[in-house]
């Protein structure tokens, strides 16, 4: 979702913003995604047991240059209702902090 937000941010249509996010979803590498990953616990303070979890199916079931999510089926979860909107009308959740 953050990239997601990064296109909003940079001006980007709301349908830009939403197609850019399943690409980049769709093109994530095993390494980036266990980065990510590892962000998340580290910056959010997060132990949680569900990412660890995630990251060490990941981890085990997918080379390093793999893409797991490929698949269009995780993108699906992207989505946009509705008419395109002005991107001054959305707020990152993030900068709310």
């Amino acid at each position: 979702m953050d990239f997601f937000y990064q296109q909003l941010s940079e001006s980007y249509s709301l349908a830009t913003a939403v197609q850019q996010a399943q690409k980049r979803l769709r093109t994530l590498t095993t390494n980036e995604v266990l980065e990510r990953l590892d962000n998340v616990l580290r910056e959010r303070g997060l132990h949680v047991e569900a990412v660890k979890s995630d990251r060490k199916y990941i981890s085990e079931n997918f080379e390093a240059d793999e893409c797991p999510y490929s698949d269009p089926f995780y993108g699906a979860a992207f989505c946009v209702l509705g008419s395109d909107l002005s991107t001054k009308s959305f707020v990152d959740p993030q900068s709310q902090k």
